[in-house]
């Protein structure tokens, strides 16, 4: 498994990951283009937030959307989770080893 920051060509991986998402979601209806656009956003503008993308045997099997803000109660900057979204063939998966589990 591998954890790394998404890049412009991982965008229709994550839309499809996120229509998922959206999909599940009452308040929301998939919309491909629109994902993408704001994927494409966040990729191109590090200072906004990130993408990032979990890979299983060269395929994108899990994302996460972090946007950056002020927290006005630390004074600083923070990163608020704003979507997330796993393949559902690798949610069964062991992400650690433990000999009590």
């Amino acid at each position: 498994m591998l954890i790394d920051k998404a890049a412009r060509a991982d965008v229709p991986d994550l839309s499809k990951l996120s229509s998922a998402l959206f999909s599940q979601e009452e308040e929301f209806t998939p919309n491909a283009e629109a994902q993408s656009k704001g994927l494409a956003k966040i990729i191109g503008n590090p200072e906004v937030g990130a993408e990032l993308l979990a890979r299983q045997a060269e395929r994108v099997v899990g994302m996460v959307s972090l946007l950056f803000t002020i927290s006005t109660a630390l004074g600083e900057r923070v990163a608020l989770l704003e979507d997330m979204s796993v393949s559902p063939a690798p949610r069964h998966w062991r992400w650690f080893q433990c000999d009590r589990c």
